[in-house]
């Protein structure tokens, strides 16, 4: 991913990460997410190549908000999350089939 589409997704990231927080706080039975303590150092890179990533449990079956709320969402997204004794990890992948009309 370019640097440029990288600063795209962050606001859609943290829209949807919102969007998700949000839901699972108002319902009783909705959506979870399971945890695992990291396996071993994770860097804060943008890339999701170590063991810990893959270690850990996809979340990987949202929904859409807008424009056809409760649809099953148009783009695969991979949200992945670890903890250490210090840091919450969250890592997410936003694919998208036209990556070239991203602004």
């Amino acid at each position: 991913m370019t640097p440029r589409a990288s600063r795209a997704v962050l606001p859609v990231l943290a829209s949807g990460l919102l969007l998700l927080a949000s839901t699972t706080a108002w319902s009783h039975q909705g959506p979870t997410l399971q945890t695992s303590r990291a396996t071993g150092p994770i860097s804060i890179d943008g890339r999701l190549d170590e063991d810990a990533w893959a270690a850990a449990a996809v979340a990987d079956q949202f929904f859409q908000r807008d424009p056809n709320e409760g649809e099953p969402a148009t783009e695969r997204t991979e949200v992945r999350v670890g903890f250490s004794d210090e840091t919450l990890y969250v890592g997410v992948v936003c694919y998208d089939r036209e990556p070239e009309k991203i602004i």
